[in-house]
């Protein structure tokens, strides 16, 4: 087996490792969000809470897992490769330090600014002086959650590096557990039931900080930060983040452009916008983000031996699977849209109409959803290759497309015309990104891929067929346990029909997806083998 195939298949299961925490994340973030539906509904409150915790979110990519992803695990992993663990923690140290500061400032200015970013973010919400002062508190209250998460995806990409993927995909899985605690707990000392959910959301970074902490802390490459300006690399990093200060500024506009688009149109849109969103984010960290996650120290590694055929068999295997999965789960997606949204949001204060909206906005964004999961990983083959600009050029034109496409579609279709523009930017910003990478891999590569994609399009007809005869067949229910139980048949039979297709027609890409799912008992001989490791 050569050196490539190993390192795919480690690849592989990582990725079922980041998978299987990702799901339990995600089936508490859908509760979450059930939870927060049922509770406050599409209503001008949740409103104010979305776009709150949206601002700190957006710095999120100067300081958490934007920064880790593009300066932090590709250098750290050619100094542990290079000059083993001393020389890396030495630097990770140094970097830390400068980090701290960084995090610190721009908590403080946040707060301080917290009436400026809401006007930018929201402007609409000016018209309503009651849901604006809101929104500002709640803004004030959730920016030290950034400080936390940014440090939890400090340490977070240290473990990566050293192939620890599991404590750093736990770590949403106990913040959904504290915002869903935030938001059912009775607390009367507060001005409103809403603030809880912020109180949620802060104490979820405390508890994330701590899981990661102890992790990085067993495994003995834990490390406090130290003042240390002048260690070597360092200058490096800084030229690597300086192309990322840019596609912040980029993603910031692009967030703006679509609240201020959101927030103009009928109440209740920004809400149904970011259901929908979570539910792509869900299908995304499935298998596409833990992809893209657990890749990244691999392609640093062979970057930085000078493996370049390594570099692109690897690229290649993970990008033929992503596409696979993705043509999947879209076409699933976009079928089932309706049945989806009903099972997760159609109780409690959320409408009929909300639950229609919400459904043509998923169904809008299932079409970008090839797109979204490719551009995932093939940023992470940028940052990889230590060239950070190609990534924010590409955001520019995404950006410039989203603003005009989304504008107009938003003027005629409402906040379905959002999701249409969002899925189009994402597109030509996926083109964009494989037309600059050909010239970093070998020439056989892109004609490898594109017969994985027609591979792929026939499961895919395969696997819908059978659910489009279902649902229209049996249509979809109003909320019930019975809408519960149709959705579970119709995506069982969905999987069901996915597998066999792929067996049947003998797809290669299958293999590494049968790789990625997690076998209990090689997990729990990895877990023993950690704690002897740890206890020695």
């Amino acid at each position: 087996m050569s050196e490539s195939q190993k390192e795919t298949n480690r690849v592989a299961r990582s990725t079922g490792v980041v998978g299987l925490w990702t799901l339990f994340s995600r089936i508490l973030g859908a509760l979450r969000d059930i939870v927060v539906a049922n509770i406050f509904g599409a209503t001008a409150v949740a409103d104010a809470f979305f776009v709150a915790q949206t601002i700190p979110n957006v710095f999120r990519r100067l300081v958490g897992e934007g920064a880790v992803s593009a300066v932090l695990v590709p250098t750290y992993a050619e100094r542990l490769a290079k000059e083993g663990q001393e020389g890396a923690k030495r630097y990770a140290r140094a970097l830390l330090g400068i980090w701290f500061l960084i995090v610190v400032a721009v908590v403080l200015l946040g707060i301080a600014c917290a009436p400026f970013l809401v006007s930018l973010f929201a402007f609409g919400f000016r018209d309503n002086p009651q849901i604006y002062e809101l929104t500002v508190r709640l803004t004030r209250w959730m920016f030290p959650y950034l400080g936390l998460v940014s440090l939890v995806g400090f340490y977070g990409g240290i473990a990566n590096a050293h192939r620890r993927f599991a404590a750093a995909a736990a770590t949403p899985v106990v913040f959904n557990v504290c915002v869903i605690a935030g938001a059912v707990l009775p607390m009367t000392f507060l001005p409103h039931p809403i603030y809880g959910l912020a109180v949620g959301v802060v104490c979820g970074g405390v508890v994330q900080l701590t899981v990661i902490g102890t992790d990085v802390a067993v495994s003995r490459c834990g490390m406090l930060p130290a003042w240390a300006p002048k260690e070597r690399g360092l200058s490096e990093a800084g030229r690597l983040m300086v192309p990322q200060l840019f596609g912040i500024a980029v993603y910031q506009i692009n967030i703006v452009v679509l609240r201020t688009y959101a927030s103009m149109l009928p109440e209740g849109s920004v809400t149904q916008y970011y259901n929908a969103t979570r539910v792509q984010e869900l299908t995304l960290g499935l298998f596409a983000v833990a992809l893209a996650t657990a890749s990244q120290p691999s392609l640093s590694r062979f970057r930085a031996i000078g493996d370049h055929r390594g570099f692109s068999e690897l690229f290649r295997n993970s990008m033929g699977s992503l596409i696979l999965v993705s043509c999947g789960a879209a076409v699933g997606m976009a079928l089932l849209s309706k049945s989806i949204v009903v099972v997760l949001f159609g109780h409690g204060e959320f409408s009929r109409e909300a639950v229609d909206r919400t459904a043509d906005v998923l169904f809008w964004l299932s079409l970008g959803l090839i797109p979204a999961a490719g551009v995932r990983m093939v940023n992470q083959v940028f940052f990889a290759l230590k060239n950070t600009k190609r990534p924010v050029q590409a955001g520019v034109w995404a950006l410039l497309f989203n603003a005009l496409a989304g504008g107009v579609l938003a003027y005629y279709f409402g906040v379905s015309g959002l999701a249409a523009g969002l899925s189009i930017a994402t597109f030509v910003q996926f083109v964009v990104l494989l037309f600059w990478l050909r010239r970093s891999l070998e020439s056989w590569v892109y004609p490898a891929l594109t017969a994985s994609f027609f591979r792929s399009v026939a499961v895919t007809m395969l696997m819908g067929l059978p659910i489009y005869w279902l649902r229209q067949e049996f249509g979809w229910e109003r909320t019930s346990w019975l809408a519960v139980l149709k959705l579970t048949v119709f995506i069982g039979v969905g999987l069901a029909s996915f597998f066999m297709a792929c067996r049947s027609l003998a797809i290669p890409e299958f293999q590494m997806v049968v790789e990625a799912i997690p076998n209990p008992a090689r997990l729990l001989r990895r877990l023993l083998r950690q704690w002897r490791r740890n206890r020695s």
